[in-house]
């Protein structure tokens, strides 16, 4: 009566498993859209998998329409066909995973494997089978079975060669279900063929399995096909962690090169293709006046010059052929004064390598040009050369004078403050020892300025202390009235803060896919909340439909993870929408007060200890805040066992608050301590949390202006402290 009651309705089994594997396929193609990069060199397979779990979910669902409509022709050859190709890219996948160290695997093992199934397919064709039959045994047989084993056999393999790495995500177990499932899978799919009138399809078939366990071997298939998906999706979650931390790490690096932007002396800017303004630094405020809501937006042509020179046109040429440009310009200030500028401009591109937007970093040498124009119209020559001694010792690049050799003959105050050597001390030195490259600096830079009369470029060179840095350096031959060569000038200037600034142009691109962060999270949750709406709707429909205890268990399984997933669902869509706090006046003490009469019937058995100092009020969202303090007192309820106390105390520093949130629970881990403010990470078992909700409290006090900190020991309890300006 079993064996009746699922072969009526085998149709759902099919919907089931197909769905499955349909999921399995367009979940990896979606995650594998938005992972440019990784270090794990299974994202390079993964396509393979991905295309298996889609055809072969095509297959299961034409099945199921055979079912319902019934078997013809045409639909026998389109199931045969979708497996043929299911099955190719299942073995495809196996042997690339075996084979994944290796940079170019043989194709001698699938090439054989491809010429066996012709070759008993013309055998068996040749011996007058039906017509369908040995297209699906010989690809069960000869690609089914040997790629679900060698998926398993290579998940394992896998799994030992990154455990480096593997191990600190804790997935090992994922990898041997995994492994499991596709080795059981590779049985039932592989080995238990259609039965026909050779060994082994002859004895091991669908019908013996049958008449063996009663049940149909769809629905083994079935069970290991959920569990198949149910681990990949769980393995799949090492590249989020690997994309969590290195978007952690990116925006880390954003924050600090973007202080240096605005501690930067030169005037930064960055306009898109059209002219038009999208960055604008303090300097760029004290050189032209304007501030950053007068200039962001505005055609940098219509504030900054008066009319379209040659040098400008001539710079937004350059740029675009060549990808950069340095030179003078000319400008104007929002009060009307004419500047000069030294110009350096430089084409930013995006991931693709197309023009995004070019930096400009100009440095006003107005009072110089003057002050060079003064001296050549100075009379007295005695004059003048001594007011050009004082312009080079005062002068804000560093000026050194070297013989033909190479040699320091003089070198001005600015020489000083870059190298941090003296005057005394670098006369007589030669060049190459204050490079980090002594070779080059005498046989490449002094040999070239003797053969073409001048180097510029970048060089790494040491300071005094040993510390090495870069500089920009012009050098260019001096020759006396005869044209013979005396001495070389070489012009130095400190570029360490425009290295930093460059690089943070390479930081652009990561900022703009940070930027989408809340949006793709928000948009991949809905996507999923659909299907897994389905899958619950379904499997509640199944139950009203089946008395079999059985089934109804399992159906039960089925719509708890259901709902277990849209839970999680929830948490990400909470995640995504966090919202900046609408600030008001607050007194912490109060509002803590507020969440403890909450929390009073979670805190019966617990003994609560308030020690609260007088405090100010401070700016804050009592809503955002409220959500921090329930947080980290219901996190503490869960982590007491017996004899439970919390003891909260606030107090006031220097310009901030603190509060102290202290239990003696169970404690934490020392090496969870660095991950538990990471999103999806969570310590308690599984389907009792999100891993969302420090995540989420951690933004909360960032966007406060404030900072929470953990400290924790194993048996003795957690700290949670929360520093919020005043």
């Amino acid at each position: 009566m079993l064996t009746d009651f699922f072969i009526g309705n085998l149709d759902v089994i099919y919907f089931i498993y197909g769905f499955a594997f349909l999921l399995l396929g367009i979940f990896l193609l979606w995650q594998y859209r938005f992972i440019e990069k990784s270090e794990y060199k299974l994202l390079k397979i993964l396509w393979l998998l991905a295309f298996f779990g889609i055809t072969h979910g095509i297959r299961e669902f034409i099945n199921m329409f055979e079912v319902v409509r019934g078997r013809t022709g045409f639909l026998i050859i389109l199931t045969d066909a979708f497996l043929f190709i299911s099955l190719l890219f299942l073995f495809l996948f196996g042997y690339h995973l075996i084979n994944i160290k290796k940079k170019k695997p043989g194709i001698w093992f699938p090439s054989t494997i491809l010429i066996l199934f012709f070759t008993v397919q013309t055998y068996i064709k040749v011996n007058n089978l039906e017509y369908h039959v040995p297209w699906e045994i010989s690809a069960r047989y000869l690609l089914g079975f040997p790629g679900a084993i060698l998926s398993a056999i290579g998940f394992i393999l896998y799994y030992q060669s990154e455990s480096e790495k593997l191990s600190k995500i804790k997935v090992k177990k994922y990898f041997i279900y995994a492994a499991l499932f596709f080795g059981i899978y590779g049985i039932l799919g592989g080995m238990i063929v259609p039965r026909s009138n050779f060994f082994p399809a002859s004895m091991i078939n669908v019908t013996w399995f049958n008449s063996l366990f009663g049940i149909p071997v769809q629905i083994f298939r079935t069970i290991f096909a959920v569990g198949i998906v149910w681990s990949i999706g769980h393995i799949m979650n090492i590249f989020n962690v690997e994309e969590t931390s290195r978007r952690r790490r990116d925006e880390e690096k954003i924050r600090d090169q973007a202080a240096l932007l605005d501690k930067a002396q030169d005037a930064i800017i960055v306009q898109d293709l059209e002219n038009h303004i999208i960055y604008w630094n303090k300097s760029a405020l004290r050189l032209y006046g304007f501030t950053e809501q007068e200039a962001i937006g505005k055609n940098i042509s219509a504030i900054l010059y008066t009319e379209e020179s040659p040098a400008l046109i001539e710079a937004r040429k350059r740029v675009n052929e060549e990808g950069e440009w340095t030179g003078e310009l000319h400008q104007v200030t929002k009060a009307g004064k004419k500047i000069i500028v030294e110009s350096r401009w430089t084409l930013v591109h995006d991931s693709e390598g197309r023009p995004k937007s070019i930096l400009i970093i100009n440095t006003n040498v107005t009072e110089k040009k003057e002050f060079l124009k003064d001296i050549a119209e100075h009379k007295n020559i005695e004059e003048a050369l001594r007011m050009f001694e004082i312009a080079l010792e005062e002068a804000p690049d560093g000026v050194r004078i070297l013989d033909m050799k190479g040699n320091i003959i003089y070198s001005n105050k600015a020489t000083e403050k870059i190298f941090g050597f003296s005057s005394g001390e670098l006369k007589g030195k030669h060049v190459s020892e204050i490079s980090d490259d002594q070779t080059f600096s005498s046989d490449g830079i002094i040999q070239t300025i003797k053969k073409m009369g001048n180097w510029n470029g970048e060089l790494i060179v040491k300071h005094k202390n040993g510390r090495v840095f870069p500089i920009w350096l012009s050098s260019s031959m001096i020759k006396d009235k005869n044209g013979e060569p005396v001495a070389i000038v070489a012009m130095s200037r400190d570029i360490t803060d425009i290295k930093e600034k460059e690089k943070l142009q390479m930081q652009l691109l990561q900022a703009d896919k940070l930027a989408t962060i809340g949006q793709l999270a928000s948009g991949v949750a809905h996507e999923i909340n659909n299907p897994l709406g389905n899958v619950s709707l379904y499997a509640q429909m199944l139950l009203k439909k089946t008395e079999d205890e059985a089934t109804r268990n399992k159906l039960n399984i089925i719509n708890d993870e259901a709902n277990r997933a849209a839970h999680i669902v929830k948490g990400l869509l909470d995640f995504a929408r966090q919202s900046e706090p609408e600030l008001v006046p607050l007194n912490i003490n109060k509002e803590i007060d507020k969440v403890l009469n909450i929390l009073k019937p979670q805190l019966m058995e617990i003994k609560v200890n308030t020690e609260f100092q007088y405090l100010p009020t401070i700016k804050g969202d009592p809503s955002q805040i409220g959500q921090v303090i329930i947080n980290i007192i219901s996190n503490s309820i869960q982590a007491i066992t017996e004899n439970g106390e919390i003891l909260i105390k606030t107090s006031l520093k220097e310009d901030h608050i603190e509060i102290n949130i202290i239990d003696n629970g169970c404690g934490i881990p020392e090496e969870n301590l660095s991950k538990i403010f990471t999103p999806f990470y969570s310590t308690k078992k599984q389907g009792e949390g999100t891993g969302l909700g420090l995540a989420v409290i951690y933004g909360i006090i960032k966007r406060h202006n404030g900072s929470i900190y953990v400290k924790s020991e194993i048996g003795k309890g957690t700290t949670f402290t929360i520093k919020l300006p005043v």
